[in-house]
């Protein structure tokens, strides 16, 4: 297998960076912080065009394949929708309807590989819908989604591995490789944001891999499995807040993630923190489908670091309080 690809990627996603900072810039195309921000300075957020560029142009070169054709198609159409956004704004019902029909290209490429059901028409609007969203909800601290989708990447190609699917290894590569290229910018002291472009194109690959992933094969845990913290931390946020009676889509700090920032951990240790995580749960699920006698063991795993993560702020707050206490 040729790690070309990948390493265009790579090139393209650390070359191009430097140009996006300084035409967003010179747009003001900026993320202006408040206080629900966990930044301090006008920074330009938009940097996943170059992602979503460098991501598109290694899928080109490997081999046409139905599954890329339909990933590449679904990750092009998020990531315009993502810029929509950034530069203008999209109503949230017109956003969600552009979210659905991303998937479209993704079912028919999973129903080439497979047979065409209703189960797999829901099971792609609504985890495609899903995915760009807990994406971009989860998109808040530096470096935590190009951490997350390094991980994922790495988990997802061990189960290509696993099914004998070379391309989808490369295409797997080529999304780590384009993550990897963008976090030098990001990761420490952030000169650049990912934007709705980079959140929604790399949850459309992503979950375009995944559903590649079952479709082909795989168990359902090893296909969902480098989603399940991600998925987790925005399900349980967002039904703390309905229940609260809070409006869902306005800017909050009660993600589990911003919880840990406000504990004084740093944005970097928490985005290793939920990338450790995220690789450690795709390894199980992946264990799970190469072992049949250890997948519910595995299963079992896999909720455990998530209820593991979801109560990481809880166990800070008591250790710190034992530590007061002793003082």
């Amino acid at each position: 297998m040729s790690l070309l690809p990948a390493l265009a990627a790579l090139a393209i996603s650390l070359a191009l960076q430097p140009v996006a900072i300084a035409v967003l810039r010179r747009h003001s195309v900026l993320d202006i912080p408040n206080q629900r921000s966990s930044h301090s300075a006008p920074t330009p957020r938009g940097g996943g065009v170059v992602v979503v560029l460098a991501i598109l142009s290694g899928l080109l070169l490997l081999p046409v394949s139905p599954l890329l054709v339909g990933i590449g198609l679904a990750v092009l159409c998020a990531g315009l929708l993502g810029l929509a956004e950034d530069i203008r704004g999209v109503p949230i019902a017109l956003r969600l309807v552009f979210q659905a029909i991303c998937s479209i290209p993704l079912v028919i490429a999973c129903a080439d590989s497979s047979s065409f059901n209703v189960l797999l028409l829901v099971t792609g609007v609504v985890f495609t819908v899903g995915a760009i969203n807990a994406v971009n909800f989860m998109d808040g601290v530096n470096g935590i989604t190009g951490g997350f989708a390094i991980a994922a990447s790495i988990a997802l190609c061990l189960v290509f591995g696993y099914l004998s699917e070379d391309i989808l290894i490369g295409a797997a590569l080529v999304v780590a490789a384009a993550c990897a290229g963008f976090l030098p910018y990001n990761a420490g002291s952030a000169r650049i944001f990912l934007g709705d472009s980079g959140s929604y194109g790399i949850g459309a690959v992503l979950v375009g891999l995944s559903l590649s992933a079952w479709t082909l094969g795989a168990t359902p845990e090893a296909a969902i499995a480098p989603f399940v913290i991600y998925i987790a931390d925005t399900l349980v946020t967002m039904l703390r807040r309905v229940r609260s009676r809070e409006q869902i889509h306005q800017a909050h700090r009660t993600h589990t993630y911003q919880r840990l920032t406000d504990l004084d951990w740093s944005h970097q240790v928490v985005a290793l923190y939920v990338s450790a995580l995220t690789l450690a749960c795709g390894v199980l699920g992946w264990l799970g489908m190469v072992n049949g006698d250890l997948r519910s063991v595995s299963d079992a795993a896999i909720l455990t670091l998530c209820g593991l993560y979801l109560l990481t702020p809880l166990l800070v707050q008591r250790v710190s309080q034992g530590r007061r206490i002793l003082e």
